[in-house]
């Protein structure tokens, strides 16, 4: 009896020092029904018992048309791809679970032409780069979700537009 004790307390302690922790760092990941029609539609990801990511598979074909990351147990990032390319329209990204900023795909060519930055949860500029080289065309700025001032860029010159709240216009 003292011998098969000694085994089973030599197995425990081999599995809790070699195998459970290798066990606990892989990434795991389960379905589940979270709108509870029966079908399952959301991929759970864990790793080392945290929440990683959650795939919402609406259409049930495999391919996830939004997945949001997790990070210290509050939302990092949202991808959406909507038409499941690959590419997504929108990615939106998140700083201790306070939106911070979105890019968005207009046209599916794989590059966001449009990215919104937030603060306390306001949008506070609109950058617009049409050709995807990095430079931005034009640069919108938001007080309390308005536009304030537009900063167009040309190849040759820049201009300045502001809003005026007596007459609701932009000029110069």
């Amino acid at each position: 009896m003292a011998c098969f004790c000694l085994f089973f307390i030599g197995f425990w302690c081999y599995f809790l020092l070699f195998c459970a922790p290798k066990a606990l760092a892989e990434e795991s990941c389960f379905w589940r029904d979270g709108d509870k029609d029966g079908l399952l539609e959301q991929r759970v990801c864990l790793k080392d018992g945290n929440l990683l990511r959650v795939e919402y598979d609406r259409n049930r074909n495999g391919r996830p048309e939004r997945t949001e990351y997790f990070h210290q147990g509050k939302v990092s990032r949202i991808v959406i791809d909507q038409d499941e390319d690959g590419r997504p329209e929108m990615v939106s990204f998140f700083r201790n679970g306070q939106l911070v900023k979105e890019q968005i795909d207009e046209d599916h060519d794989g590059h966001p032409e449009k990215t919104i930055v937030f603060s306390q949860g306001e949008p506070t500029r609109i950058v617009i780069d049409q050709n995807g080289d990095g430079k931005p065309e034009e640069i919108s700025f938001l007080t309390r979700s308005r536009v304030s001032k537009i900063i167009r860029y040309f190849p040759d010159r820049k201009e300045t537009l502001f809003f005026d709240p007596q007459t609701g216009h932009l000029s110069r």
